[in-house]
This record gives structure tokens, C-alpha cells and sequence, in this order.
């Protein structure tokens, strides 16, 4: 593949990256408040509830920030090729 095609096609990967990442941050976002919303409302109590909230919604921002910090990785990876394929 000659350099330009390169250059050009590493430019779309980083984008579509990037991209992914910000889904993956907004879709984990409302999935946090969803969970701790639906433990609140349960039955068990209220401080069983938050707990239970408060648990959920701290798996789900750990699963999340290694989602998005491993798309993120492949973002700056396409990135590099990219302006290492840049003019010379």
C-alpha cells in the first residue's frame, strides 16, 4: 500500500475510533444512572438500595474506562500511523 492510501485510510480508523469511544462513554454514562436508579427503586431499602447502587454503578465506570482506554489505545495507534505516513 503506497503512503498516501495509508495516510488517508489510518486518518478514517482514527476517526471511526474515536468515535466508538465516545459511544462507549455515553452508552456506560446512561447505563450508570440506569442501574442506580432500578437498585434504588428496589425493594430491600433505601440503604441497601444505595449500596447496591452505588456498587453497580461502580462496576459498570470500571468496565467502561477499560472499554474506552483500549479503543482509545487503537485510536492513537491509527493516529501515529497517520502522521507517521504524513509528508516527508
Amino acid at each position: 500500500m503506497d503512503p498516501q492510501t495509508l495516510h488517508r485510510n489510518a486518518g478514517r480508523v482514527a476517526g471511526i475510533f474515536n468515535a466508538l469511544a465516545t459511544f462507549i462513554l455515553v452508552i456506560g454514562a446512561i447505563s450508570i444512572v440506569a442501574a442506580f436508579i432500578q437498585a434504588l427503586t428496589a425493594d430491600e431499602g433505601l440503604l441497601v438500595g444505595i449500596m447496591a447502587g452505588l456498587l453497580a454503578a461502580f462496576l459498570i465506570a470500571l468496565y467502561v474506562a477499560l472499554s474506552w482506554a483500549a479503543v482509545q489505545i487503537a485510536a492513537l495507534v491509527a493516529g501515529y500511523i497517520q502522521v507517521r505516513t504524513g509528508d516527508r
